[in-house]
């Protein structure tokens, strides 16, 4: 089961890593929107 368990974290890492390149980029560009209406 730890093994599995292992397996399991180490592909949600992996996807999480995925989707911050996606987004990071996408989110630092917005940032400075979001700022300017806060």
């Amino acid at each position: 089961v730890a093994a599995t368990l292992k397996l399991h974290a180490r592909r949600i890492t992996v996807h999480l890593g995925d989707a911050a390149d996606k987004w990071w980029p996408a989110l630092l560009k917005g940032l400075p929107k979001l700022t300017a209406l806060g």
